[in-house]
């Protein structure tokens, strides 16, 4: 279950830059390969950014339960792969209107 939500986590994040009010806008107005870029940028930014607060005292009160090893740090860039490819296959089945 926790492979979908990886999926899910990248699908979503594609989706927002396509359809959210003004940040749609912004992200319209980019060159097609920057749009990858800024996609690619911000999966980086939440996967490492989940994975930095699982090392943090404030974890346990967020919920996080991954623990802050180096078991736990490969397996962030595996969700982080997870994630790019979803975001990625979004991004190219989004209607040509939103890209």
């Amino acid at each position: 279950m926790q492979e979908l939500y990886d999926y899910l986590a990248g699908v979503l994040m594609s989706l927002f830059f396509a359809y959210f009010p003004k940040v749609n806008t912004w992200f319209l107005a980019l060159d097609g390969k920057f749009k990858r870029l800024v996609l690619f940028g911000f999966t980086v930014v939440v996967a490492g950014g989940y994975f930095g607060l699982s090392c943090t005292p404030f974890a346990a009160q967020l919920g996080i339960t991954t623990a802050c090893t180096s078991e736990a740090a490969s397996n962030a860039v595996l969700i982080l792969v997870k994630m790019l490819i979803a975001s990625q296959v979004t991004y190219v089945a989004l209607p040509s209107s939103v890209k």
